[in-house]
């Protein structure tokens, strides 16, 4: 679960500047993406927690998902649709709280059956995301958190994490769409509970010390995962993730 950063994309300083968050739109779901809805539901609990409108909304988002996208097999003969279907939901529940939010930058999905040697690294990756536009996952992975949903670990959830990081600072029509001050409060109170990890007293898996940027990474996760004891266990942790991802609404009917 690597962020691979490319200089040339990311370079000089990013002004940030707050925007006014739009407000969803619910429009009317395409015919042609009205199959989608019964393998989303198959396979996202999230998807199961919206009211039928914004399922509507969500499905459309995960058509539209896909589409953009390039899907790109390696070590495999082909992405099925169910698969291009879980993956985007997973994506589209990260991103559904910013309306317009399409992860423009990202145009290339890469997936393996299974753990695959990194071009970069060298090294066996469950996924990765590189700073030139590509999200690299393995299969096997992928529905490891589709099977177990609650255990705070999802390979798609955490790299469409670093994919909306990245998102943030790339500069293009999409960027600054998170406000600086919300990203610097996240930081100052994952500087508090990164020693709570390395003393085994937190709820986040011991990869989440790695950085920063694994942190942010992990607590998407559990985020999503295990709502009520991320929200017991690290609060502010909880607020500060929900507010970054305008999941508010959906993170206050989470029950402890």
């Amino acid at each position: 679960m690597k962020v691979l950063i490319a200089t040339a994309v990311i370079i000089g300083v990013v002004v940030f500047a707050r925007r006014k968050p739009k407000t969803r739109k619910l429009r009317k779901l395409p015919s042609k993406f009205r199959f989608l809805s019964g393998i989303i539901q198959a396979n996202n609990d999230y998807y199961n927690s919206l009211s039928q409108e914004e399922q509507a909304e969500f499905t459309r988002r995960v058509g539209e998902f896909i589409e953009y996208r390039e899907w790109i097999p390696r070590s495999m003969k082909e992405i099925t649709m169910e698969m291009k279907v879980i993956i985007a939901s997973h994506a589209v529940q990260i991103t559904f709280g910013y309306p317009a939010l399409v992860l423009a930058h990202f145009k290339r999905i890469i997936l393996y059956p299974i753990e695959y040697p990194s071009r970069v690294t060298g090294k066996k990756h469950k996924g990765e995301v590189n700073a030139l536009g590509v999200i690299v996952l393995s299969w096997n992975h992928v529905m490891d958190g589709v099977r177990i949903p609650d255990d705070g670990i999802n390979l798609v959830i955490h790299e469409i994490a670093h994919a909306l990081e990245i998102e943030n600072i790339v500069q293009n029509g999409e960027w600054a769409f998170i406000p600086e001050d919300e990203m610097k409060a996240f930081k100052k109170e994952a500087r508090k509970v990164i020693p709570e990890i390395d003393a085994g007293t937190s709820l986040l898996r011991p990869y989440a010390a790695t950085n920063q940027r694994e942190f942010f990474a992990v607590v998407v996760e559990n985020f999503f995962e295990r709502p009520a004891q991320l929200r017991e266990v690290h609060p502010t942790v909880y607020d500060l993730t929900a507010k970054i991802l305008r999941q508010e609404e959906w993170a206050a009917k989470q029950e402890l």
